[in-house]
């Protein structure tokens, strides 16, 4: 058996002083103790915190490592986040992603597939002396752009087809 209590020579260390390296190991994980023929792996928890200057959370990574390797430590990734701006036929009031400010979008009507389509369905049944080209005369035909208001940023786009 297994004396698990600290011996009286074992003093608590200062945060301020400095240690040696055989000192400053970690302490075993608790649990079970291992015999030598079968060490278990020991697992470490690091906390890391973003740079002052980032929007992220501090993330918490627990790794396991083989016994007898040195612990790797894993910097926290940075996390992109795109926002999917759903967009209507209709202007739409939303935060532009751009400059930020609350705003009613700006459209307009560029030609799209639907387009297309029916200028060339117009053609087929016959419509071929400038009445095909209706279609790219009507709003309800084509695709619509949405922009800011503010900064003219590209928005979104609703695609008819």
């Amino acid at each position: 058996m297994v004396d698990l209590k600290p011996s009286a020579s074992a003093t608590p260390a200062k945060s301020g002083a400095s240690q040696s390296p055989a000192s400053a190991s970690a302490p075993p994980p608790p649990g079970p103790v291992a015999s030598a023929a079968a060490p278990l792996p020991t697992t470490s928890k690091v906390t890391a915190t973003a740079p002052p200057s980032g929007a992220a959370y501090p993330h918490t990574v627990v790794m396991a490592s083989p016994p007898g390797s040195g612990v790797v430590v894993q910097q926290p990734s940075a996390v992109v986040v795109t926002a999917v701006t759903i967009v209507s036929p209709n202007p739409m009031p939303m935060v532009c992603p751009n400059c930020h400010q609350n705003i009613v979008t700006t459209v307009h009507y560029e030609n799209g597939l639907l387009t297309y389509i029916l200028v060339g369905g117009c053609l087929v049944f016959g419509c071929w002396l400038g009445c095909c080209l209706i279609p790219c005369c009507t709003p309800s035909c084509q695709d619509v752009i949405h922009t800011c208001p503010n900064c003219q940023r590209f928005i979104g786009r609703y695609n008819r087809i």
